[in-house]
């Protein structure tokens, strides 16, 4: 765990540097003057927002992949700590040939515990992971001055980058999805929509300003409205952020 922290501080610092690099240049390349416009300061101040005008200055950093990332931690613990089915390089080697003549442990990784279905270790594990990560931009500031904001909000991220990225330890082969906002992964459904709210309740989402979306993809004809209703009360009450109904 801890060398996985090392290496997620690493590439959110980087990142927030690289974005703070390209901000520089926004006010010459890409001002925004209408959407300035509209916002508290700019006017008074004759700036545009890019280069600083507004009253507020955050800047974001997208996180994608939660959920994967959880599931892959769980499942390293499991098969090389706890099972000592397989040593890290191994397993490693394995992620690298695509899962390839490893349907079994593959079959055991995905079988493991997973992220969003109210296991309790689990949950705990992706609460301790958020708040870690929470702390990485701490102190860094952007190019107007303003602070960083984390959050679990992506378009289509989980697509482009799940396309790049080789498989991993959940179970996960090359390029298929990665996991959306902070929604479970979709190599193992979660047994109830319940389960996937009540594991948010681990997470700290003030830590994630620039918001959290909880993708849940409905049953048609089989929700009518009093249920639906407790489902968006539910997860008010677990401080999920946004949902995002399909």
């Amino acid at each position: 765990y801890g060398r996985v922290a090392e290496w997620l501080r690493f590439f959110i610092r980087h990142g927030v540097e690289a974005r703070r690099q390209c901000g520089i240049r926004w006010p010459e390349i890409n001002p925004a003057p209408f959407f300035s416009a509209a916002l508290a300061d700019c006017l008074q101040r004759h700036r545009d927002y890019t280069a600083g005008g507004g009253r507020y200055n955050p800047s974001g950093i997208s996180l994608c992949g939660l959920g994967t990332l959880v599931d892959s931690l769980v499942a390293v613990k499991a098969l090389c700590f706890d099972e000592r089915r397989l040593s890290l390089p191994e397993l490693a080697q394995v992620l690298q040939d695509n899962w390839a003549g490893q349907e079994a442990l593959r079959a055991r990784a995905i079988a493991l515990p997973k992220f969003g279905h109210g296991d309790a270790a689990v949950d705990a594990l992706a609460g301790r992971l958020t708040r870690d990560l929470a702390e990485f931009p701490r102190g860094m500031t952007n190019e107007r001055g303003g602070p960083i904001q984390l959050s679990f909000f992506v378009y289509y991220e989980y697509v482009s980058s799940g396309a790049a990225t080789l498989a991993t330890p959940d179970g996960r082969r090359n390029g298929e999805l990665f996991s959306q906002g902070v929604s479970p992964g979709r190599l193992q459904p979660a047994a109830s929509v319940t389960d996937a709210v009540n594991s948010l309740r681990q997470i700290d989402f003030s830590d994630y300003p620039g918001n959290a979306v909880l993708d849940l993809q409905l049953p048609l004809g089989r929700l009518n409205r009093d249920a639906l209703t407790a489902l968006i009360r539910t997860a008010g009450g677990a401080g999920v952020p946004t949902l995002q109904f399909n």
